[in-house]
């Protein structure tokens, strides 16, 4: 862990550009406790995702000077309209009195835990994830730090695309500009405080619908929220799909929002909440710009509470209607929502030939998972599992606790057909909004099984208080074992203390089941997604050596050709230095295939100098042929052997990694950086 103490200030910063703005917004509504900690990182999304689209209509540059004016006005706007907002539950805008103490706690226990995990599996803040699809989002948080477009309508023009949801990636590059750091340890900045501070948090505030007041809650949220290897390690693993890591971690803020707003919370008693539907309103945008798959899932777990919430909310605001107009607004109403829903999904859906995949396993396979907690061969938690299974047999029999079996049901249906479906139109329509990856659904489930869980916890935990009390105070205990209940004496005087013992006894026991078991199974797959050696898939230990020393020989305006496929395109996200490919899946322009494919030929071929210089390209990366998961893309062989073609010259290397300057074409004449340029 001793390797991560310079990283302590880039988590900090982290740590403030995720919670800063937020809290700002939160206290403009005049919110407090836990639910402001909790819902500050949904706010600052919609800072960071709508300010830079107001930036780009403005025609300004976003950078971190903008994203405090960006900030400071939406947290003027919040408290313009906090004082128009309408009553609140004391339990939601104050935090849960009289739990504050617990909460803290539990969220330092999680946060603790959270961290460790995190740092285990990244092994060092610069170790990158070995996917592909890293390749473009480490790249896209240098192209915000260099060019500032932030707005989600801009990043995906550095690879060709119209739109990518920007957010996380411009929470990434603020934290670049603030720390001073790498983009990579800024990643593994960014993925630490999601995990380990945003998410414990949001589960919390979750949970709090559920059990308002309960002390146990709030203890082991935190814990619970770490124990789960679908959230956020399987998303940290896979993809690597860092926005919708991020996204899902926001997911449970907005459903806790979503179950206030429609009178579902314990604490309201059926009364619907006009400030959580004002919260949702700010949140639902920057929820949206992390990732649409989050706000599409949120729409498939709120339909249940909507179509359970319709009748008290007829009555309620169609009070004193004739009972057929309100009969017949009432269906109009959940008609066009419905048809709303229906376009969405279809707008939203992927075209077939960009969807992954066929299913993965079973039906059987993937209703075990789902009830064992391990969806996609995680490991099971035998804590974890046992709290769903009592927690979903207390859900059903408790009425006003049926909401969350709902939500647990429509998530678990997604999981299923995503994963054991036959890739038919119907299975390919409901899921194809998350590309038909069982990852991404899977990542889904702890959403609605982390409550569920704390609620099987929690009542396990007061019986077991119960039994234990009746235990040491009973006289036939005393009478045979005398000094026992002599010891036992002090728990004796106080209820609360023995809740307190069985409680501190309970954590211990769930956090070394599960951190020594399930969860140390799930880091240690993760870990082989991000060991540096020189046998990485992407990005070689050599490679990264050689990335690292680029600005000494390269001008900063100057264009470094390469296949991106073996992670030579990484020199952007490392450097700043631009290469013409992006991206594996980049838009490629025909100079871009006379480059990569016959770049060694420009002595004789004279169509690839013209291309050569439109590109303004002067160097080259020469990674070899070693390419992500042994592909093989031939199309890039014009850009090997160029110095036995007599093209370019050597100019750096470290192993078999090379940097090559252009010795023909414009390139030729483009000046070697010292050490000060490349500064």
């Amino acid at each position: 862990m001793l390797t991560w103490l310079p990283a302590v200030p880039s988590l900090l910063v982290a740590f403030a550009v995720v919670f800063v703005p937020g809290v700002l917004v939160g206290l403009g509504l005049r919110l407090r406790g836990i639910t402001l900690y909790a819902l500050a990182p949904l706010f600052t999304t919609t800072v960071v995702a709508v300010g830079p689209v107001l930036f780009q209509l403005l025609g300004l540059r976003w950078d971190k000077t903008g994203f405090i004016v960006a900030a400071l006005v939406f947290a003027a706007a919040s408290a313009v309209v906090g004082r128009l907002a309408g009553r609140a539950s004391s339990d939601f805008r104050g935090g849960y009195p009289g739990r504050i103490r617990t909460d803290i706690i539990g969220l330092a226990l999680g946060a603790l835990v959270a961290s460790i995990q995190f740092m285990r599996m990244f092994g060092q803040p610069q170790h990158i994830s070995q996917t592909a699809d890293n390749i473009f989002h480490l790249n896209a948080i240098r192209y915000i730090v260099e060019t500032g477009f932030a707005s989600s309508l801009q990043l995906g023009g550095m690879t060709g695309i119209p739109f990518y949801p920007a957010a996380w990636h411009t929470l990434g590059a603020l934290i670049v500009e603030f720390a001073g750091v790498s983009v990579p340890v800024a990643v593994s900045s960014l993925c630490i405080v999601t995990a380990a501070a945003v998410w414990p948090a949001a589960v919390l505030l979750l949970a709090r619908q559920v059990c308002p007041r309960s002390p146990r809650v709030g203890i082991l949220a935190g814990l619970v929220a770490a124990s789960f290897p679908a959230q956020p390690i399987l998303l940290a693993m896979w993809g690597v799909l860092y926005p919708n890591l991020y996204s899902t971690a926001l997911l449970p803020l907005a459903l806790a929002l979503v179950v206030r707003m429609l009178g579902f919370s314990s604490d309201l008693k059926g009364e619907f909440e006009g400030l959580a539907l004002l919260c949702l309103i700010i949140g639902a945008p920057g929820l949206a710009l992390a990732h649409p798959g989050a706000v599409m899932a949120l729409i498939a777990m709120g339909w249940p509470l909507v179509i359970m919430a319709h009748r008290r909310a007829a009555r309620r605001f169609l009070a004193g209607m004739p009972e057929k107009r309100a009969r017949t607004i009432v269906v109009v109403v959940l008609v066009l929502a419905g048809a709303a829903t229906v376009a969405l999904w279809g707008a939203l859906r992927p075209e077939a030939v960009d969807s992954i995949g066929p299913p993965v396993q079973s039906l059987a396979q993937s209703l075990g998972q789902i009830f064992l907690a391990a969806p996609m061969g995680g490991a099971v938690g035998l804590f974890i599992a046992g709290g769903l299974l009592g927690g979903l047999v207390l859900v059903t029999r408790v009425a006003p606790l049926r909401w969350l079996l709902a939500l647990f049901v429509v998530t678990a249906f997604l999981f299923v057909a995503v994963s054991s479906f036959d890739r038919v139109p119907f299975r390919e329509y409901i899921t194809g909004v998350w590309y038909n990856d069982a990852f991404r659904v899977a990542a889904l489930l702890p959403v609605v099984m982390a409550p569920i869980v704390l609620v099987g916890f929690d009542w396990f935990l007061v019986r077991a208080g119960r039994v234990v009390d009746t235990f040491l105070h009973s006289g036939h205990i005393e009478r045979r074992f005398a000094r026992l209940a002599a010891l036992a004496r002090p728990i004796q005087s106080s209820r609360v203390s023995v809740q307190s013992v069985v409680l501190i006894v309970f954590v211990f026991l769930f956090a070394a089941e599960g951190q020594l078991g399930n969860m140390r199974a799930a880091v240690w797959d993760a870990q082989n997604g991000y060991n540096q050696t020189n046998q990485s898939e992407l990005l070689s230990t050599d490679e990264e050596h050689l990335l690292m020393r680029v600005a000494e020989h390269v001008p900063k305006d100057a264009v470094i050709a390469g296949n991106p496929w073996t992670g030579a395109s990484l020199v952007y996200a490392y450097t700043g230095r631009r290469t013409p490919e992006l991206h594996t899946l980049s838009t490629v322009s025909d100079d871009m295939r006379m480059v990569d494919g016959k770049l060694r030929d420009a002595r004789w071929d004279p169509q690839v100098c013209p291309a050569v210089d439109r590109l303004k390209v002067g160097y080259v990366l020469d990674f070899g042929t070693r390419e992500f998961r042994n592909f093989r893309h031939e199309a890039y062989d014009g850009l090997l052997g160029l110095d036995t073609a007599g093209v370019a010259h050597v100019i750096d290397q470290e192993g078999s990694a090379r940097l090559l300057k252009l010795d023909v074409c414009g390139g030729a004449a483009v000046p070697t950086a010292n050490k000060e340029q490349g500064q």
